[in-house]
């Protein structure tokens, strides 16, 4: 069995369930600001895991480990009927050791949860890692060895990164 999908596999069974996943958002946000930010704008209570059945052929176990779908908060009242729904994806994916392609494996990802199945809406992707060695998957440009006018080329949803301490 490859040690690699172990890990991906606990993370999986103990994030799928919404209120443990809340949870770790909420803890996580308390090291970064930015996903702090993310979190003031969403309902996480409406947090919903999209099911692994629900994926165009993508092979989610050992790979995008979870995707989920959360309400933006809204100030009109949610019994009404007029109620317009916005939604925002969330794709965690976790990492035990360091990877230099998991920036274009979470843009695969992206395309086919995100942009195929729910119409392009917004989406954070959070790398959660754990492994022994210090890594950075966003300390570096995506194109750095193309010129500086293309390092503004960004990816097609936020990533937000959990080291470990």
């Amino acid at each position: 069995m490859n040690h690699k999908n172990i890990h991906d596999r606990y993370f999986r069974k103990v994030f799928a369930d919404t209120n443990r996943m809340a949870a770790f958002l909420q803890l996580s946000a308390k090291h970064n600001k930015s996903l702090a930010e993310f979190l003031s704008l969403v309902d996480l209570s409406t947090l919903k895991e999209i099911s692994e059945t629900a994926l165009d052929g993508e092979n989610m176990p050992g790979s995008a480990d979870l995707a989920f779908l959360v309400d933006l908060k809204t100030n009109e009242n949610k019994n009404s009927t007029k109620r317009k729904q916005l939604l925002v994806g969330i794709i965690a994916e976790h990492k035990s050791y360091k990877d230099s392609e998991v920036l274009e494996q979470l843009t695969r990802y992206w395309y086919s949860i995100m942009n195929k199945k729910w119409m392009n809406i917004p989406t954070v992707a959070i790398i959660v890692y754990n492994g022994a060695e210090k890594w950075n998957p966003l300390e570096k440009p995506l194109f750095k060895d193309y010129p500086a006018y293309f390092h503004k080329i960004g990816l097609p949803f936020i990533v937000e990164f959990y080291p470990r301490s």
